[in-house]
């Protein structure tokens, strides 16, 4: 009896050996557990992003050979974005069917340019004109000026007469990147018809890309679709506006201080913002050498121009538009234009914003959303 008594002591004292063993294998599980999420959460955040960057920046060295036919094509894309918003926005107010729309959009592009053209066409091809060969006398302008200074002026005398025509050289290279060669216009044609027929069917062309995944992946595939879709034209909307603003300060401010071709220098300031950062400082380049020829004090007044017009474009006009367009880190894109130069020249410079705002929302989606899991605002989304 007291044997069995004994033995019946033992058992809540064993029951509780057990117990406490199977709660430590629970906790050291639950270590190797937290352990293999604390590994994936390392493999997530450190080491994926740039395993992706590399394979991203394999894949645009694999395609340099073809780069310009796929920068072309991304343009058509976006020339297509531009369009169909404008169709769906009059679709939406004023009730058209969207083809209807689309033919109106057309006709009032062509109207405009060619509005443009007889209005101020003459005058801007008059001073484009002027500007070229103004140039040469601008480079020996400033040659003069710069010799005033003494460290300038010794390098200049050490120059040989081979670096004297490298400066024609550089004309030369300024002076045709602001002309259209044969194969820019053809570039723009091709553009042009292909994002008119990309904006005519969009759901032809975005069902056909959807079909090419398996059947779970479609709706994601197609949401993926259409938030960079909306991602870009908002950017376009953006980048238009802060185009429009920066060309007519410019052409007001050069006008007010007397500078010659105002207008032409307005226009390519306009035009050369479409490439954030880099595009403001190129732009500012020929009206300084216009500037010389008539005055080496006028360049002060030319400078005060672009700064201020700089300045209402980046802490006014620029911040009203993004709180309804799309804003990038300012350090992120200078990269992304820096290897985009090197790898695709002057194309990817001209896209490198486009496709910045794209990546950006790929990986947003893709990566943040579905492999994180983890909820983030859109670029766009407002």
């Amino acid at each position: 009896m007291r044997s069995r008594n004994l033995t019946d002591s033992r058992k809540p004292v064993e029951f509780r050996k057990i117990i406490s063993g199977r709660r430590n294998l629970w906790n050291n599980g639950d270590r190797v557990n937290r352990k293999d999420q604390h590994v994936c959460h390392i493999l997530q955040k450190f080491i994926l992003p740039p395993l992706a960057l590399l394979i991203v920046l394999a894949i645009f060295y694999l395609l340099a050979p073809v780069a310009r036919v796929l920068l072309v094509i991304f343009s058509g894309i976006l020339f297509a974005i531009f369009i169909a918003g404008i169709s769906r926005f009059l679709t939406r107010k004023i009730h058209l069917p969207y083809r209807v729309a689309l033919g109106c959009v057309l006709v009032a592009l062509i109207g405009l340019f060619t509005l443009f053209g007889w209005v101020a066409g003459p005058s801007v091809n008059e001073q484009f004109n002027t500007l070229t060969d103004r140039l040469p006398k601008a480079i020996e302008n400033l040659n003069s000026f710069l010799k005033q200074f003494g460290w300038t002026s010794a390098l200049l005398n050490n120059s040989s007469e081979g670096d004297v025509l490298s400066w024609s050289k550089l004309l030369g290279g300024i002076t045709g990147f602001f002309s259209f060669t044969a194969g820019v216009i053809a570039d723009f044609f091709i553009i042009v018809f292909l994002g008119i027929y990309l904006a005519f069917s969009p759901a032809f062309y975005k069902d056909n890309i959807v079909r090419i995944f398996p059947q779970q992946k479609r709706a994601r595939v197609r949401k993926v679709l259409k938030g960079v879709g909306h991602g870009l034209g908002w950017w376009l909307v953006g980048r238009l506006s802060s185009m429009l603003a920066v060309g007519l300060l410019i052409t007001l401010g050069l006008w007010l201080i007397g500078q010659p071709l105002a207008i032409i220098l307005g226009v390519i300031a306009g035009l050369l913002s479409f490439v954030p950062y880099i595009g403001p400082v190129l732009s500012v380049i020929p009206a300084i050498l216009v500037a010389l020829i008539e005055n080496v004090y006028l360049v002060v007044w030319v400078l005060a121009v672009y700064g201020a017009a700089q300045f209402l474009e980046s802490y006014l006009i620029t911040p009203l538009i993004q709180k309804k367009a799309v804003s990038t880190p300012p350090a992120l894109l200078i990269s992304v234009q820096f290897l985009m130069a090197i790898v695709f020249g002057f194309y990817g410079v001209l896209l490198a914003t486009p496709l910045t705002v794209a990546i950006i929302i790929l990986i947003q989606m893709l990566y943040i959303e579905d492999i994180l899991g983890e909820p983030v605002r859109l670029l766009g989304d407002h």
